[in-house]
């Protein structure tokens, strides 16, 4: 279950409808500067406001509230409880389990990780990122993150890590949780299992001794879950694009009319 008050607010666009929303900006302001009369000036601003509300929703932009509800769809994991605690993150020392989000529909918006980790006498943050992953290489940029005081690490268990802002993975590409700890002043443990008949088959656990510049791939694995709270953003509808063409011809044939015929 996933809980907290922190709610997500979030835009999903394209460069093309930001490039389109940008014309009708330029030239909007562009009639503005021929109008002398203030009623005029505030009639076409109360119509462009109404036009870009239309636009906005004809185009597709979803704007979504994500409220942590509890309810959320498990993208992948490896449940285990395993208690292997030899390989530590702290400093340029960093643990990484790659994963392949499950193919039960085409993407999901990961919002939470969940991972097994012990630290004792242990201060200071841990990071827990999601990053691109191909083969036996991981990426050097956090796609998101999120993280979670070492000082609360004083048990063998599962804690649950909330991402800073929710990104969309895709079915069939390959992640990796990067865990990573620069500035605690104790070791980290990231607790994993010894893969004796590869109980989980579409990552590993990695690690790296150099800030994630190099990896090596080790024979365990780190029991994890990758979470999605579930209240998504909707894809691009279909037709959308249209709906913004012919509002966009809409807006454009009522301000050349209003130019015309009240303004010459």
């Amino acid at each position: 279950m996933v809980h907290g008050s922190h709610v997500y607010v979030h835009i999903k666009t394209s460069i093309l409808n930001v490039k389109i929303l940008n014309s009708i900006v330029d030239v909007t302001e562009g009639v503005m500067r021929k109008l002398n009369n203030k009623a005029e000036w505030q009639y076409l601003g109360i119509n462009g406001l109404m036009m870009i509300l239309l636009l906005l929703t004809a185009s597709g932009f979803a704007m979504t509230v994500h409220a942590q509800s509890g309810d959320v769809t498990t993208i992948a994991e490896f449940i285990s409880s395993g208690t292997g605690i030899s390989k530590y993150v702290q400093g340029q020392s960093w643990v990484a389990q790659t994963f392949t989000p499950q193919e039960n529909q085409t993407s999901y918006w990961v919002t939470h990780v969940k991972i097994r980790l012990l630290a004792e006498d242990a201060e200071g943050t841990v990071i827990v990122a999601i990053r691109d992953s191909e083969g036996d290489t991981i990426g050097d940029t956090d796609l998101t993150y999120g993280t979670i005081s070492a000082s609360q690490l004083t048990t063998q268990q599962w804690y649950l890590i909330q991402m800073v802002n929710p990104y969309e993975l895709e079915t069939g590409k390959q992640y990796a949780i990067v865990i990573r700890a620069p500035d605690v002043t104790n070791y980290v443990y990231p607790l994993f299992e010894l893969n004796y008949n590869m109980q989980y088959t579409q990552g590993a656990m990695y690690y790296s001794h150099f800030n994630g510049s190099l990896w090596l791939k080790t024979q365990f694995d780190l029991p994890f879950q990758v979470l999605q709270d579930n209240m998504v953003i909707p894809e691009f509808p279909a037709g959308g694009m249209m709906a913004l063409i012919l509002a966009l011809g809409f807006t454009m044939v009522i301000i050349v009319r209003r130019q015309r015929f009240e303004l010459y």
